[in-house]
């Protein structure tokens, strides 16, 4: 049976010398959902630019495993496989970033990006904290976080993961 990861990151900035600072899915197998969710530590400081949208500093990562030694990328090597499908808002930045660590896709993608610009073509904006809005998933959000363990902050990678 498939299973559904739904992912995000935050790097230390959007250049190519930037790296993941936090990895965040959510792994759906039929009726369970697993949360992975782990800061980690990179030689590249983080970006002020970086820091704006995602309030992630660097004290907040120090003394963190790199990337690759995090629980939750071990947990996406074992989940990378060709039956399971791997849902991301902006596909690229993500895979991209990912690459820098190692990591080549095997899952079957679901960019939710392009679907959005393809169902929503008439919206004024596609980004992920504009539906969040728009379609009032703000107002539910928080029951599902708690049952979840999970705090909701925007561009926080697993708050982006629940939206």
């Amino acid at each position: 049976m498939p299973q559904y990861i739904i992912l995000d990151t935050e790097t230390t900035g959007t250049q190519e010398q930037d790296r993941i600072i936090q990895l965040g899915f959510l792994v759906l197998d039929n009726k369970n959902v697993s949360v992975y969710n782990d800061f980690c530590h990179s030689d590249t400081p983080i970006s002020y630019g970086a820091m704006e949208v995602h309030g992630i500093t660097p004290e907040m990562v120090e003394g963190k495993p790199a990337c690759t030694d995090t629980p939750a990328y071990a947990t996406l090597n074992e989940l990378n496989r060709e039956e399971n499908y791997l849902i991301i808002h902006n596909a690229p930045f993500d895979l991209g970033m990912l690459a820098k660590e190692g990591f080549t896709c095997k899952m079957k993608l679901i960019d939710t990006l392009r679907v959005a610009k393809h169902v929503f073509e008439d919206e004024e904006a596609h980004r992920l904290q504009y539906f969040r809005y728009k379609m009032g998933i703000y107002k539910k959000e928080q029951a599902e976080a708690e049952a979840l363990g999970i705090v909701v902050k925007a561009h926080d990678a697993i708050g982006d993961v629940l939206v």
